[in-house]
């Protein structure tokens, strides 16, 4: 396998870096590590909705949109970068996240994977007595044997040790709580989106562009939601439409792109059919300027790229 085969090679740049990594499995990738980039993931879901962490690997958390797909393969993620959410959150944009030392990240890291073990070995029949500790019971399968490893000990030095500045950039999930959008950060997002809005493509602006002019907001993404599915349609030479019809276009890029574009894509697509498409497909919504900016700039830039694949014009 190439490393432009791996699912972690990320379709963006960070620093003076010409390639980003994240050594992750995942169903999902970043698209980018701003705060706008974190608050369109979010965004992308109703209002209300909130986030589990499933995963938390290379200053990047895999989140769990809580409520949608009774099946694990129907289930909808997204990732996003530590620095974002803790960002988003130091301006009240995001719920349920807080700042954590190095050393607080690892010991609540330690502490969910020792849950994890003693919960496996309970479900094996064989738990570990109260005075052990399963952190010391590690191990791993190698050629078929069971090869037992240890955690490196923690610092016995606390990170505040009273001479100099301590550093919280680790990101934590509140006890009790759920990672979601804040009305501050709806809000927020509508300032960016009126700032430097997404354009609607050429093709679209003879059909949308009078109906958003007169605040028919709803009949715009309607309108926007059947291109992008025309589009999709044409592309395949395909009859389906709705959910099956945004698998297939995806599931026909595999090979062809980065594979974490085409994780995230697939998320992105499903995410703006069940909930934007689907929406206002079958109803009348009086939506109000500020929501109607996010979803129109999310829907547009869904058909940005739906034609740009189409074209031959994203590489």
């Amino acid at each position: 396998m190439s490393l432009f085969d791996h699912p972690g090679v990320l379709p963006f740049a960070q620093g003076n870096s010409i390639m980003t990594i994240l050594n992750a499995d995942w169903p999902a990738y970043p698209t980018g590590v701003g705060v706008r980039d974190a608050l369109v993931g979010l965004a992308r879901f109703p209002e209300g909705t909130t986030f589990s962490v499933t995963s938390d690997i290379g200053g990047y958390v895999l989140l769990v949109a809580d409520g949608f797909g009774r099946r694990p393969e129907d289930r909808l993620h997204l990732a996003i970068a530590h620095e974002a959410l803790l960002d988003a959150a130091d301006d009240g944009l995001v719920t349920g996240v807080e700042r954590l030392t190095e050393r607080e990240h690892e010991e609540r890291r330690r502490d969910q994977l020792r849950a994890a073990v003693s919960a496996s070995a309970r479900a094996a029949g064989r738990p570990f007595p109260d005075d052990v500790d399963p952190l010391d019971h590690l191990g791993a399968v190698l050629e078929g044997a069971v090869v037992p490893f240890r955690l490196p000990p923690l610092d016995d030095e606390e990170d505040d040790d009273g001479f100099g500045p301590v550093f919280r950039t680790w990101l934590g999930v509140r006890d009790g709580e759920r990672i979601g959008l804040t009305g501050r950060g709806w809000a927020r997002l509508a300032e960016l989106f009126e700032d430097e809005p997404v354009p609607l493509p050429d093709s679209a602006r003879p059909r949308v562009e009078h109906i958003v002019a007169g605040g028919l907001y709803d009949t715009a993404l309607r309108e926007l939601g059947a291109m992008v599915e025309t589009r999709m349609r044409q592309h395949l030479g395909s009859a389906k439409y709705g959910r099956q019809l945004g698998l297939e276009f995806v599931r026909s890029l595999e090979g062809e792109y980065l594979e974490a574009f085409v994780r995230s894509l697939r998320n992105a697509v499903l995410a703006a059919f069940a909930f934007i498409r689907n929406e206002y497909a079958h109803n009348l919504v009086d939506l109000p300027r500020p929501r109607a900016v996010v979803l129109l700039g999310l829907m547009s830039s869904l058909l940005v790229e739906v034609e740009a694949i189409s074209s031959g014009a994203r590489e």
